[in-house]
């Protein structure tokens, strides 16, 4: 959650920090429910399941974000390339709205993986 001091001159190293938290945890939990001939599949599948998941998600996040800062005006090229005064700081608030929206649902996820199953009836 040490995303919140984005701004639109912090370097991509403000990022790194929360990239790797969540999947060698969900990854665990994968396959620790599987039997062991099968723990490297599952790791496999849920990284594979993870990426996609969260690129859609979390880039669905960071468009609306984009063009709710920018009035539903999306940059193009030209814009970026020209040095639209309004696109870094856009940029930025869309970025931070994306890694907090991270940020609570790996909380979420966490929360969930902590959370024992219950028995099953007999």
């Amino acid at each position: 959650m040490g995303q919140t001091g984005l701004t639109a001159s912090s370097g991509w190293a403000a990022l790194v920090p929360g990239f790797g938290v969540a999947l060698p945890n969900v990854t665990a939990a994968a396959m620790a429910a599987v039997p062991p001939e099968r723990s490297e599949m599952a790791a496999g599948a849920v990284r594979q399941l993870g990426c996609a998941l969260g690129i859609a998600v979390l880039g669905g996040v960071f468009h609306a974000s984009l063009e709710r800062s920018l009035g539903h005006r999306v940059p193009d090229a030209a814009a970026l390339a020209w040095g639209d005064p309004s696109v870094p700081a856009a940029f930025a608030s869309a970025l931070t709205t994306t890694t907090m929206t991270a940020s609570a649902l790996a909380v979420l996820a966490a929360a969930a993986a902590i959370t024992p199953a219950p028995e099953p009836a007999t």
